[in-house]
């Protein structure tokens, strides 16, 4: 099983039929389906994946597995343990923060691209997502949403690299997020109510309005994130 270090919140899915591998290559499939194990936290931190147990549930060879953890590991999900293979990875306080930084830069960049031409698609996707996190009561799925959000009111920019990077640093800043919903009080609150903003603000045009927003969005989780890590140093 691919879930030997690591205890699932849920049964394992039955090969291909819970998730399918899909029209896209074998590789990327496999990718997918590990990074959203990940980000939902059916695998946790440390969790050991092996390419042959991966490989034998999901039905492939391990060519497209080795090629997925070499993906993953490159996205910042994984790293290469000498002695244990792909594990997933601890990010410490200064590597998040340096990731939520760089998320800033270039959401506030993406957001300035693609405000201005913003589609109706891209709107009532996003608005969809947002209503979807008001009704969820799993922390895993919240944020997932949020990500799903976020890369949402990114799409109209045409910006393929930059959407790209995007979606890497937050899938890395999805795991914290997870943590800090269920440890930050009023932190989804405040997401929530940051979100309507955004779509309001979006549907308007305001690109400088929007900037502001994700300076002041993402700014409030490096801002937590500083103080937890001066606060452990200082125990």
């Amino acid at each position: 099983m691919v879930f030997t270090d690591a205890p699932m919140t849920t049964p394992a899915p039955h090969p291909l039929n819970a998730e399918p591998l899909g029209v896209v290559s074998a590789e990327g499939s496999v990718a997918e389906i590990l990074r959203r194990r990940i980000l939902s936290g059916r695998l946790g931190v440390g969790a050991r994946l092996r390419q042959a147990d991966i490989a034998q549930e999901l039905g492939v060879s391990t060519t497209p597995v080795r090629e997925a953890l070499r993906s993953l590991t490159a996205e910042g999900l994984l790293e290469i343990d000498t002695n244990r293979g792909a594990v997933i990875r601890r990010l410490s306080d200064d590597e998040l923060i340096e990731v939520l930084e760089l998320q800033l830069l270039i959401e506030a960049a993406s957001l300035r691209a693609s405000v201005p031409v913003m589609t109706e698609a891209a709107l009532m996707q996003a608005e969809f997502l947002h209503r979807r996190m008001l009704d969820s009561v799993d922390g895993a799925e919240w944020s997932l949403l949020n990500r799903d959000f976020h890369i949402a009111l990114a799409s109209p920019s045409g910006r393929i690299r930059t959407q790209r990077t995007l979606r890497e640093l937050l899938n890395v800043s999805t795991i914290q997020l997870r943590q800090d919903i269920e440890d930050w009080e009023g932190r989804r609150a405040q997401g929530e109510a940051d979100h309507a903003r955004f779509l309001e603000i979006a549907r308007a045009g305001d690109v400088e309005a929007a900037v502001a927003l994700i300076e002041a969005h993402t700014g409030a989780a490096i801002e937590h994130r500083i103080e937890m890590r001066d606060r452990a140093r200082d125990l």
